[in-house]
């Protein structure tokens, strides 16, 4: 019997690269599910998320904003160096 393993696949590219042309083509002609990094990365960050909670734990109280923290702390955080970024993203699991 065949066993069916989930296949990833990262799709990167410039403005206007075509992006977005490619997976509405695979959208709608494969089986899949497509799962866009930025959608998920303003879901995860969300105001009342587990991720939020982990988020305002490491960073501070004042990262708190009514929709969630505020992406310029984000990015400087994310800029201090790779320890930082691993701390981030072991928070957020």
């Amino acid at each position: 019997m065949k066993q069916n393993n989930p296949l990833f696949i990262g799709i990167t590219g410039g403005i206007g690269a075509g992006k977005s042309e490619i997976l509405d083509y695979i959208g709608k002609h494969y089986r899949c599910e497509i799962y866009l990094a930025d959608q998920v990365a303003h879901q995860v960050k969300r105001a009342g998320t587990e991720c939020f909670r982990a988020l305002v734990g490491l960073l501070g109280e004042e990262i708190k904003a009514p929709d969630g923290p505020c992406d310029a702390v984000l990015y400087l955080f994310c800029g201090g160096g790779p320890a930082d970024r691993v701390r981030l993203r072991t928070a957020c699991g």
